[in-house]
């Protein structure tokens, strides 16, 4: 689940505003209501995000289409000055321009400021299915740009992320996405 903030305070007030849905309480109740022998999930994990430069907000395309995926990517640096090299590369080096110009219409880009595996950061980008994601990623490593700005010394890509996660998800019946 991704849930956008206008600000810090609003984050605080989450559970206290849910208390208060009357919508959420009465859609939530097999959910929150389940028995110790019958748990909706294993493990729960929240990361709070803050937006990079580069893109501030949320962008999700306005058309649904039936098999979209969507790819949750998280890059894991040794340090804190590592992770900052390579989040420089997305936010001045050209690497976020690269995805909007290859289309891999990115929702966010934002650093890990609390959670599991820090230092990191996420983005996701969405694309038509699979296969397509399959093409893009094909086309994004042979990209001139691209080999431009990872074989650039400055950069230190091969040491700057120690370890990369990506997950593939649709959108549920209850997104708004």
């Amino acid at each position: 689940v991704i849930i956008p903030f206008k600000s810090l305070e609003d984050w605080a007030k989450l559970d206290e505003n849910l208390h208060k849905d009357v919508a959420y309480q009465t859609g939530s109740a097999d959910f929150m209501d389940a028995t110790y022998d019958d748990p909706p999930f294993e493990r729960m994990e929240s990361v709070l995000l803050d937006a990079f430069p580069g893109q501030e907000h949320l962008v999700v395309p306005a058309t649904k289409i039936p098999d979209r995926v969507f790819e949750l990517r998280s890059y894991e640096s040794p340090t804190g000055h590592l992770l900052e090299k390579k989040m420089a590369m997305f936010n001045t080096g050209g690497e976020i321009q690269i995805f909007n110009r290859l289309k891999f219409n990115p929702v966010f880009y934002a650093k890990v400021i609390s959670g599991s595996h820090m230092p990191n950061f996420m983005y996701m980008p969405i694309f038509d299915n699979v296969a397509q994601r399959d093409a893009q990623w094909k086309v994004f490593g042979d990209d001139a740009k691209w080999k431009e700005i990872s074989s650039d010394p400055v950069n230190e890509n091969k040491v700057s992320v120690s370890h990369i996660d990506s997950i593939l998800m649709h959108s549920t019946s209850y997104s708004d996405y």
